[in-house]
This record gives structure tokens, C-alpha cells and sequence, in this order.
């Protein structure tokens, strides 16, 4: 179990929000953050995955986990991008344009609107 110092700090930075003129834009960081821990472990499940059983034992709020998975979903459309990189360099050019706009650009506008409706 996550007890201790490790628990304590976790809870006090993820469940914070930010003062009067700010509260609004604690959850578009807490998607942010989401997206970007999905970027950086490349898998919206794992991610998702890992933040489960720490609002299960009350380390993160479940009104918190609700953006981080937003911005999970939102994270998982770099992958992409990151396989249009893996190309050969003299196809890197085209790869780009073709999984940039067309895959990545669905992928992407999908993925917000069905954020939106949730």
C-alpha cells in the first residue's frame, strides 16, 4: 500500500486547487497533466491503469481522476506522430503529411469531441 510521506505529498499536490481568480483552470492542468504522462508511458491504459487503485486507497480524489483521464485519451493521439517519426528519412517528409494531417488530425479531433460530449 502507498502510505506515508509518499501518500501525503501525492494527495496534497493532485487534489489541490487553485485559488479564487485561478479554481477554473485546475482541471484543463490536470488534463494537461494526463496527456503528458500518457505521452511520456506511450499507453492510455496504463496510465488510467495506475491512477485506479490510488483513488481506490483515497490518494486521488475521483473528481480528480475524471481530467487526468481526459487528458489520457487526449495523450494517446501523439502516438501517431511518434509512428510517423519511425520512418525512413527520406520518406520522413511525406509520412508527416500524410499521418500529420490525416490520421494524427482525426485522431486528435475524435478524441476532443468525444471529450466534449462526456
Amino acid at each position: 500500500m502507498l502510505k506515508g510521506q509518499v501518500a501525503t505529498v501525492i494527495k496534497k499536490v493532485i487534489n489541490t486547487d487553485f485559488k479564487y481568480p485561478f479554481g477554473w483552470v485546475t482541471g484543463y492542468i490536470a488534463i494537461a497533466v494526463g496527456a503528458g504522462m500518457t505521452f511520456v508511458v506511450q499507453s492510455s491504459s496504463i496510465f488510467t491503469s495506475a491512477l485506479t487503485p490510488l483513488v481506490g486507497i483515497g490518494v486521488i480524489s475521483i473528481e480528480r481522476m475524471y481530467p487526468l483521464t481526459l487528458g489520457s485519451n487526449i495523450g494517446t493521439t501523439t502516438t501517431a506522430i511518434i509512428a510517423a517519426l519511425a520512418s525512413p528519412g527520406e520518406t520522413l517528409g511525406n509520412s508527416l503529411q500524410v499521418l500529420g494531417r490525416r490520421t494524427s488530425f482525426c485522431h486528435v479531433t475524435l478524441s476532443l469531441w468525444r471529450e466534449q460530449i462526456h
